[in-house]
């Protein structure tokens, strides 16, 4: 399997450190400047089929790119959304970082605004894979995700713990690009690569 993992484009909550999570997002007059650089990056590249977040700030990038492939099956699915922050979502950043510290837990077992953990999102995009490969196996297949799951899955495949996962940043429309042959055998072509952006 090719597998190709992009991220949406610039959002006012990226820019403004707000808690961001499942909620849709709005992107920047940049963010969609990035999607139609990305959009021109992707526009020779074969997709067997697209997976697609249904938040909104991905499903606008999803644009972007899907107008280079009309004929490419798209599916949008909640199984590969952002971390769910539950009552955050929406204030600053800063307020989660100080019920974090007051919470007495670890960073990455810490339920974010009662929802999810860093552990619970990597077991989600770990499990989205495992029933992706076998079905796609030997086929291109392109995700238009978000930065927390990205951190998660491609951590995965570059051998990171949660903890190295969660502290690794991917740039807005970043691509990233793997071969995997099996379950746990990934070959990194490309990580994090914005080259579109300069």
């Amino acid at each position: 399997m090719k597998l190709t993992i992009v991220r949406h484009g610039e959002t006012e909550e990226n820019i403004n450190d707000t808690v961001q999570g499942q909620i849709p997002g709005q992107l920047t007059k940049k963010g969609y400047h990035q999607i139609e650089l990305l959009g021109e990056r992707l526009k020779d590249e074969h997709f067997d089929i697209v997976f697609c977040s249904d938040l909104l700030r991905t499903t606008e990038t999803a644009k972007g790119i899907m107008k280079f492939h009309p004929d490419t099956e798209i599916i949008y699915t909640k199984e590969i959304r952002e971390m769910d922050c539950g009552v955050l979502e929406g204030l600053p950043l800063q307020e989660l970082r100080d019920q974090r510290a007051a919470s007495g837990e670890s960073i990455i077992e810490w339920r974010i605004g009662g929802a999810e953990s860093h552990v619970m999102l990597r077991k989600r995009a770990l499990n989205f894979f495992e029933n992706l490969f076998p079905k796609f196996k030997g086929k291109s297949v392109l995700l238009i995700t978000h930065g927390g799951f990205i951190q998660h899955l491609v951590g995965f495949f570059r051998g990171q713990d949660t903890l190295e996962s969660k502290k690794t940043f991917y740039k807005n429309t970043c691509v990233n690009i793997f071969e995997i042959e099996d379950i746990n055998s990934h070959k990194a072509i490309l990580i994090d690569s914005a080259d579109h952006l300069e």
